[in-house]
């Protein structure tokens, strides 16, 4: 939750509830990537039972047909605060169970928990969405966290194909599809969703070449608005892509540049965590130092500076562990990235770390990997497979198909021999 079991406050900031519009997911990003996936385990048992919980909810609000979704604060036991429905919140916490097979491939995971949990929320979606004006198939009542479109956070209402939405919809329908097309079930269903994603609104590029947060072309450059819910497809998403969707890469990188660093703690650690994607990797790091920069408890420990206090958690405002949490993610994506279906070494290394070396982290596909670099350059990575099989490897600008066989540790140099 917000603050973890390190709270000790008995009335604390926001209840220390589960917020579902970032930051009990960012508490587990680093979860599989670190190589950590036990910790993972207790997120899994609270979304089911947030899901049971959910449906038998007398709230009109949470009624549906299909599926289920949730309000933006819950607590441990699945009850909530009733603070603004978030529509899309039960499609990002099910990333997570997929994101879990994706790194261990446990089928049996895949097909017990997960599987229902993604077709039952895609159900959800695919019986929601409408076509919009533009002939595309838009989520009619959405929001984008926690900005509007009212003219302040108290004053919301429902914005049709908010890009919040749209790409997390997006990010549902394809890892439903994977997951069914791993299981081989489902395949008429899965016609139907392949082609509903397809006619979903895309992420769109604005007038000063932002990437949208809106569906119509409104966004202000001068907004610092410490939420970046419309860059969801580049983090934790993987819609969009600097070396495969390289013009929205650039409008992501425009919209992240105009909202600036100066933020509290868990919106600088997702910054790394899109900088590191988006492949600018001396702006990864200067949020990392940010995150680092020490910070006193005057003024009860409010900074909208970020930074750390002295026993290095992050300041919230006041205090949340997803700072934490979200920079170490983030640090581990400067290193090493799976989420292209390529292993991708030092993708964000910074200049001003010439010299290092990892170990322990993790890549979909059931990698270990252990990097060493020196001058700036890779020295060695050594690869640990679960499975016997190709895998894709880059580094820079060169990409090769290697075999890796389960148990044996792969020696590769920087020619990725």
């Amino acid at each position: 939750n917000l603050q973890g079991l390190w709270n000790n406050e008995l009335k604390p900031a926001w209840y220390s509830q589960y917020t579902t519009n970032i930051n009990v997911e960012m508490n587990y990003w680093l979860a599989e990537q670190t190589n950590l996936p036990e910790c993972h385990m207790p997120l899994f048992d609270w979304v089911e039972n947030l899901a049971r919980v959910q449906k038998k909810s007398p709230d009109p609000a949470l009624k549906t047909d299909k599926g289920w979704i949730i309000y933006s604060t819950n607590n441990t036991m699945g009850g909530t605060s009733g603070w603004h429905i978030h529509r899309p919140g039960s499609a990002w916490l099910s990333q997570h169970f997929w994101e879990h097979y994706a790194f261990s491939g446990d089928t049996a995971f895949l097909k017990a928990r997960a599987y229902p949990l993604l077709k039952s929320i895609t159900e959800y979606w695919a019986s929601h969405l409408v076509t919009g004006k533009n002939g595309k198939l838009i989520t009619p009542d959405g929001w984008s966290p926690e900005h509007g479109p009212g003219r302040n956070e108290k004053d919301v209402s429902d914005y049709p194909g908010v890009s919040y939405d749209q790409q997390i919809v997006y990010d549902l329908f394809t890892n439903y599809l994977e997951a069914a097309h791993v299981l081989q079930v489902d395949k008429d269903y899965c016609t139907t969703i392949e082609t509903m994603r397809n006619q979903l609104l895309g992420p769109q590029i604005g007038k000063w070449g932002q990437l949208q947060e809106w569906m119509d072309d409104v966004d202000d450059p001068q907004d610092r608005h410490r939420h970046n819910s419309h860059l969801f497809a580049v983090h934790p998403g993987r819609q969009i892509r600097p070396l495969s969707t390289p013009d929205l890469a650039r409008a992501a990188l425009v919209s992240l540049n105009a909202r600036g660093d100066k933020s509290v703690g868990w919106s600088s650690a997702w910054k790394i965590n899109l900088y590191a994607r988006l492949r600018d990797a001396m702006r990864a790091y200067a949020l990392v130092q940010r995150l680092v920069t020490p910070r006193d408890l005057k003024n009860n420990g409010y900074s909208d500076e970020g930074g750390s206090y002295p026993n290095l958690f992050g300041v919230g405002p006041p205090f949340q562990i997803d700072s934490n949490f979200g920079y170490t993610a983030g640090v581990t994506e400067m290193l090493l990235q799976s989420h292209t279906g390529e292993l991708d070494l030092l993708p964000a290394l910074p200049t001003t770390w010439p010299e290092g070396e990892v170990s322990g982290l993790r890549a979909r596909g059931g990698v270990t990997v252990a990097i060493r670099w020196k001058n700036g350059v890779l020295r060695q990575a050594l690869l640990t497979a679960d499975r016997t099989g190709m895998v894709t490897v880059r580094y820079g600008g060169q990409v090769k198909q290697i075999r890796l066989v389960a148990g044996h540790q792969l020696h590769l140099n920087p020619y990725l021999r």
